[in-house]
């Protein structure tokens, strides 16, 4: 199976894993504008 880690903020795909099923995780990626504390979600 596969499972996906999407970025809180923006939305953007950071890694996939193997799982045992479906499985979505958040995280924070890379992006500065995502990594600044009280900036909130980015809309593209």
């Amino acid at each position: 199976m596969l499972g996906v880690i999407l970025c809180k903020y923006c939305g953007s795909e950071i890694a996939t894993v193997d799982t045992e099923k479906v499985t979505i995780f958040y995280s924070d990626c890379k992006r500065e504008v995502c990594r600044e504390p009280g900036k909130g979600r980015v809309d593209e």
